[in-house]
C-alpha cells in the first residue's frame, strides 16, 4: 500500500465519527463561497470601492478557469479514478461520489486558487485563514472519501501557482 492510500484509509476510516460529518460536508459545499463573495459584494457597494469589485472579479475568474482546467483537462488526461470508485471498500460520508477522476481535487485548487489571489493581491495577513481554509476543504474532501490526499495536494498546487500571476491585475 503507498502513502496516498495509507494516509486516506487513516483520515477516513480510523480519524472519522459520524458526529463529524455534517461538519465536514459544510466544508465541502460550493455554497460556502456564497457569504464571502456576498461579503466582498457588499463592501464594495458600499464603500464604492472599484478595487473590491476587481478583487471579486479577478477571484472569479480564477476560480472560474482552475475549476475548467481541472475538470475538462487535468482529470481526464490522468484518469485517476477517486477512491469511492476503486474496488476498495470507502466510508464515503458524501451525498454522492462525484465524477469517476478525482485528481486533481477542484474543490482544492479552486479554494488555493482564490486565497492565493487573495493573499498576494490583498493583503498578506490573509495568509493563515487561507491556508486554514484551503487545508479544510482538502481535509473535507478525504474524510468523505472522494479524494485520496494526492488528488488534494495536487490541486492546492495546481490553483495557488495558476493565479499568483493574476495578481497585478488588483492593484
Amino acid at each position: 500500500m503507498n502513502w496516498d492510500q495509507a494516509l486516506f484509509n487513516l483520515l477516513n476510516g480510523k480519524l472519522s465519527h459520524p458526529y463529524l460529518d455534517p461538519i465536514f460536508r459544510f466544508f465541502s459545499d460550493e455554497r460556502l463561497w456564497i457569504p464571502v463573495a456576498a461579503f466582498v459584494l457588499v463592501r464594495a457597494l458600499l464603500k464604492k470601492s472599484h478595487r473590491h469589485i476587481r478583487i471579486l472579479v479577478v477571484v472569479t475568474a480564477a476560480v472560474v478557469f482552475v475549476d475548467f482546467v481541472s475538470f475538462r483537462v487535468i482529470k481526464p488526461n490522468v484518469a485517476r479514478k477517486r477512491p469511492c470508485h476503486q474496488e476498495e471498500p470507502v466510508r464515503l460520508a458524501a451525498s454522492g461520489c462525484g465524477s469517476l477522476y478525482g485528481f486533481p481535487s477542484n474543490h482544492s485548487a479552486n479554494a488555493a486558487a482564490a486565497s492565493a489571489v487573495l493573499a498576494l493581491g490583498v493583503s498578506r495577513a490573509f495568509v493563515p485563514w487561507g491556508a486554514l481554509f484551503c487545508f479544510l476543504i482538502g481535509y473535507s474532501r478525504i474524510y468523505l472519501g472522494v479524494h485520496y490526499p494526492g488528488d488534494v495536494l495536487g490541486g492546492f498546487f495546481f490553483g495557488a501557482d495558476e493565479f499568483s500571476d493574476l495578481v497585478g491585475l488588483i492593484n
